[in-house]
């Protein structure tokens, strides 16, 4: 593997974090907000305008470094357990 394809896999690996952050975040804010249902209705309408302008925000772009570089920073005979606890821990989330 290139330097490239590592750079890829590693930009494509956040992009994917940041947007499962974000898409959490809109929908714990559904579930949850007092907001009256047009407020949430249209958030719901243009979610992918509200994502666009949430994948510039600093933070969530930190969170989401911080979280990969955890595992990076994980010894290499230990990262595969790291990864796969992780894995498990969000599938079992959704069930």
């Amino acid at each position: 593997m290139t330097d490239a394809d590592q750079q890829s896999l590693w930009d494509l690996a956040l992009f994917l974090m940041k947007e499962r952050n974000i898409v959490q975040s809109l929908l714990e804010y559904l579930r949850s907000s007092d907001d009256p249902p047009e407020a949430k209705s249209e958030r719901l309408v243009n979610w992918e305008k509200y994502v666009g302008l949430q994948l510039g925000n600093p933070q969530i772009d930190a969170e989401a470094h911080a979280m990969l570089q955890t595992i990076l920073d994980a010894p290499a005979e230990v990262r595969n357990i790291v990864i796969q606890k992780y894995l498990a821990q969000k599938y079992d989330g959704y069930l």
